[in-house]
């Protein structure tokens, strides 16, 4: 089965995306390189809430982030 990948590379794309995003696991890539696999909880103006896979919530700032990937089944 195939997969598609979604990238949201700008803040404001994901700001613009963020019903689309919340409720969905996604890679999350750090501008200091690191990568996260959460589910995320919530997006509001400068704040992304996620649940990592261990089940501890956290949040970053939008700043931070260089992108988010999420994988679809095409």
């Amino acid at each position: 089965m195939a997969k598609r990948l979604i990238r949201y590379a700008t803040m404001q794309s994901i700001i613009k995306s963020a019903p689309e995003i919340m409720g969905k696991k996604a890679n999350i890539v750090l501008k200091d390189g690191q990568v996260v696999l959460a589910t995320v909880l919530n997006i509001s103006s400068s704040i992304l809430k996620y649940q990592n896979m261990r089940l501890v919530q956290s949040e970053v700032d939008l700043n931070n982030i260089a992108e988010i990937i999420i994988d679809i089944n095409a």
